[in-house]
Order: structure tokens, then C-alpha cells, then sequence
């Protein structure tokens, strides 16, 4: 049983050879195909990664941010303070009539 598996594995390792041999060109140029696709199909991944990692601490910051309790330590700013407009008094003059500027 191993005997007849080696023969097998012989022959296609034979036949391989003689493909390989006789279209070597062919297969360096599939093989450079199947590796671009690869390396792309990897580089789309890795960029997918990122950005999804990316998008993520965004959403942490801003959660963060949103949520960040800001410590009031110290004398506050002192603010100006600017006095109420005052309102002038019209002084109101008695109009006197004849008999009482006599008086």
C-alpha cells in the first residue's frame, strides 16, 4: 500500500516537472498574479483594520470628553462688575401762580 502511494506521488511529481519545465513562464506569471492579489487583498484588510481601530479611539476621546468632569481648584476669575445705570431726577419746579408768588 505504501509502495503503490509512492508511485502515485511519483507520477504527479513527474508530470509536475514536465509542466513546470515546459511552461516556466507561464507559472512565474500566475505565481506573480496570485501574490499581487494576496498582498492587496491583505494591504485592503490591514487598512479595514485600521481605520475600524481608528474610528474607535475617536469614539473613545470623544466619549471621554463628553463625559469629563472638570475640577474647579482655586480662587475663581474675578468678573466686572459694572453699576446699574442711575437715572437722573427731573427736578420738578412748582409753577407758581400769581397769588402765591405773592405770598
Amino acid at each position: 500500500m505504501v509502495e503503490d502511494t509512492e508511485n502515485i506521488i511519483n507520477k504527479f511529481m513527474e508530470e509536475f516537472d514536465f509542466i513546470e519545465k515546459n511552461f516556466e513562464q507561464d507559472f512565474k506569471d500566475v505565481s506573480k498574479i496570485i501574490k499581487s492579489e494576496q498582498r492587496k487583498k491583505v494591504r485592503e484588510e490591514s487598512t479595514k483594520f485600521e481605520m475600524m481601530r481608528v474610528m474607535e479611539i475617536a469614539r473613545k476621546r470623544q466619549e471621554d470628553k463628553d463625559n469629563k468632569q472638570i475640577k474647579k481648584v482655586g480662587k475663581p476669575m474675578m468678573k466686572r462688575i459694572y453699576a446699574p445705570p442711575v437715572k437722573k431726577l427731573e427736578v420738578k419746579r412748582k409753577v407758581f401762580t400769581e397769588e402765591e408768588e405773592d405770598i
